[in-house]
């Protein structure tokens, strides 16, 4: 009944598992149709990741060459005009993003180089002062239209000090390059500037700062339109506003979101949906920050890639579904078979339990027969023990009336063990601790006051014993710790004894009784103890044994004996 009752339970825990992980797919299926934005959201947090990356790594680039042309003005007492224009050309004619290069110091001095168009211009701002305007120079002006190896000379009136790179530079407490967008139109729309300030290595030096303008389109050119069309990024200016960088040429129908009025208005929500020319799509934006400069960074994808991902995901909702539908079909199909094979054992049960009810009235029955038996033994034992202390009471005292009361202490010992097993739970299997510590406790008080001052400890490796074993072993016992009692311990400082029984192997066990009194003699056996060792040595023969005895240390008696009756 247990088992099916466990059987059933399994089946309904298998069951339910399978509609819960039905009902599971059934939701993400209808979650798959419906959660198109997480899936955006995933997707764009990746690529924007990704975009990120890229991004730190160009303008890590260009913070570089500003370090490098830092470090070489350093050394340059003053804005050395011919020095720094040989050095600027190489440098812009190396990459094409830097499209000015300005050193400006503490009084407004300035020299720069810029790209126009084909022409390249130096501007000179010289004689300025702490705290006024700059003051002109004479002019000298000479226009080219040949590729930017000539330059294009004049002078400047305005105050670079006035310039927001100018400033920045100077807040800046960390000596890295400071990145800023000039408000004023002195620059293009895509360009930022980077700006580091330069600390003069003798006290009479003006402190100068370095600049460079970078369109942000040459710069980042190829860098963020690696992916398949499917997506778009967009480099915004701080107030998300602004256009500075469109980077995904071959996606640039997407940047018409950037010129809606709802990407304006929504441009700081996590993520945005649009439809543009039939094509859903979603966007996000993120802020991008550089030292000194907050930008950010927008990502628009395109849903067609976001749903080719929900299609396999589906491919594998359904097809996971449709696993779930067959298990289902052969737990049901196994559940009847199984409650066809649960009708015939309950068939096949009810006899057994029929039966069983027979055994257990006759094994009732056998247990109450038994405990009678030991009852009837014991009581009779107790009856042969009053008649002989009837007769020993005739008797005078003497050698004859100490036998008399030998033999009546140990019919008492048979009494004593059949009064044990009487009250033992399970008369079928005997636990020889509990038995032999029950038999221990009695024959000490037997021997009170003696025994007052003798401990005793029992050890029998939880060994379980037939009842016809179990009484002879009881009787050997008492035998053993009766001549202890008596013979021992003749001081007052009592003793110990140790009842050890354990398995030897096979089909043998051994019995130990061991004392740490006086010892035996030589002639060892006396004639008031030779008669029990005799009983002794008699009842381990019945038990297909033997007996020994060890003189040293004490004495020590032992059994070794075979069950009358294995159990199991």
């Amino acid at each position: 009944m247990k088992n099916r009752r466990v059987g059933g339970w399994v089946f309904w825990a298998i069951a339910l598992l399978l509609a819960g992980s039905t009902a599971l797919v059934v939701m993400g299926l209808i979650w798959s149709y419906g959660r198109l934005d997480q899936l955006a959201q995933i997707a764009l947090d990746r690529i924007t990741q990704s975009a990120r990356i890229q991004l730190d790594q160009q303008f890590r680039a260009v913070e570089q060459d500003l370090i490098e042309e830092a470090s070489f003005v350093e050394q340059l007492d003053s804005l050395s005009e011919p020095v720094l224009l040989e050095r600027w050309n190489s440098l812009m004619n190396a990459p094409w993003s830097i499209t000015s290069i300005r050193l400006a110091n503490e009084r407004g001095d300035e020299v720069a180089l810029t790209r126009e168009d084909s022409a390249w211009v130096v501007q000179r701002t010289a004689e300025g002062s702490e705290n006024g305007p700059p003051i002109a120079s004479a002019s000298k002006v000479r226009r080219t239209s040949a590729p930017p190896d000539r330059v294009w000379l004049q002078d400047s009136l305005y105050d670079p000090r006035k310039d927001i790179w100018f400033g920045q530079a100077l807040k800046d407490r960390t000596g890295d390059p400071v990145w800023s967008s000039e408000s004023k139109g002195r620059s293009r729309a895509d360009e930022l500037s980077v700006s580091m300030l330069i600390r003069p290595n003798r006290g009479d030096v003006a402190y100068r700062i370095i600049v460079f303008m970078v369109r942000t389109s040459e710069a980042l050119r190829g860098t963020l339109d690696q992916g398949d069309g499917s997506y778009t990024h967009l480099l915004l200016n701080g107030d998300g506003a602004t256009l500075i960088q469109s980077l995904d040429t071959g996606a640039m129908r997407y940047g018409a979101l950037l010129t809606q009025a709802r990407w304006q208005k929504d441009h700081r929500k996590r993520l945005m949906s649009f439809r543009v020319v039939g094509e859903d799509m979603h966007a996000q934006v993120i802020p991008y920050s550089l030292n000194g400069e907050a930008l950010q960074l927008g990502t628009v994808i395109n849903d067609s890639r976001v749903r080719e991902w929900q299609a396999l995901e589906r491919i594998g909702l359904w097809t996971t579904a449709g696993v779930l539908v067959m298990l289902t079909t052969f737990l049901w199909v196994a559940r009847a078979r199984h409650r066809r094979s649960e009708a015939r054992l309950r068939k096949q049960e009810k006899r057994s339990r029929t039966q069983e009810r027979k055994l257990a009235k006759a094994l009732g029955e056998r247990d109450v027969l038994d405990r009678e038996v030991h009852h009837r033994v014991k009581n009779n034992l107790q009856v042969v023990s009053s008649l002989l202390n009837l007769q020993a009471q005739r008797i005078p005292e003497g050698p004859i009336r100490a036998e008399f009361v030998r033999g009546k202490r140990r019919i008492d010992a048979m009494a004593l063990v059949h009064h044990k097993l009487y009250g033992m739970q399970d008369l079928r299997s005997i636990r020889l601790h509990d038995l032999f510590h029950q038999l221990a406790v009695s024959v000490a008080a037997l021997h009170e006051p003696k025994s007052k001052t003798i401990s005793f400890k029992v050890e029998t490796m939880e060994i379980i014993s037939d009842p016809d074993t179990a009484i002879e072993l009881g009787i050997i016992l008492c035998e053993l710790l009766d001549n202890c009692f008596q013979h021992a311990f003749p001081y007052a400082t009592g003793g110990h004894i140790d009842i050890l029984a354990k398995h030897k192997g096979g089909d043998l066990f051994e019995l130990v009784v061991k004392d740490n009194g006086k010892g035996m003699a030589d002639d060892a056996r006396a004639d008031e103890t030779k008669l029990g060792l005799e009983i002794v040595e008699a009842l381990a023969g019945q038990l297909d044994g033997a007996f020994s005895i060890d003189n040293r240390n004490g004495v020590m008696f032992t059994v070794e004996f075979r069950m009358l009756h294995p159990l199991g």
